[in-house]
């Protein structure tokens, strides 16, 4: 029943990691400091996290091909279960994410941030062949 109460709590979790299915959460380490409020455990679990949603939203496209009434509750927690006994870890590691899921929010947006920075960056300098800073 637990389970299903942080599903339920999980759906913003869930849309989040589809939306940032390009973005490496490895890559967010390099962001960690002081004053974050994640952790590098939290940013580890995201990464396993993220792969279960992927699979998860794989699985529930498939499950409304081919069938004329899915069910989407039977499907994830197929999936769960398959989850933990692969990683037994893996319920406490999607509870951890979705207790951070603002703090995640705000480091990947930063880090998306700085990427379209350097990104911008390098046009100018193809472009003009200068940098102004």
């Amino acid at each position: 029943m637990e389970v299903l109460l942080d599903l339920t709590r999980g759906k913003e979790l869930y849309e989040f990691a589809l939306s940032h299915q390009e973005l490496n959460f490895n890559d967010l380490y390099e962001r960690l400091d002081d004053d974050t409020l994640l952790s590098t455990t939290t940013i580890s679990d995201m990464n396993a996290v993220s792969l279960f949603c992927t699979k998860l939203h794989k699985d529930l496209e498939k499950e409304q091909e081919i069938s004329p009434i899915p069910d989407p509750s039977g499907i994830v927690l197929r999936l769960i279960k398959k989850e933990i006994e692969s990683e037994s870890r893996f319920l406490l590691k999607l509870k951890n994410c979705i207790d951070s899921i603002h703090a995640l929010k705000v480091i990947s947006t930063s880090s998306l941030n700085k990427s379209e920075n350097t990104i911008n960056i390098l046009r100018q300098v193809m472009k003009n062949g200068t940098i102004s800073i």
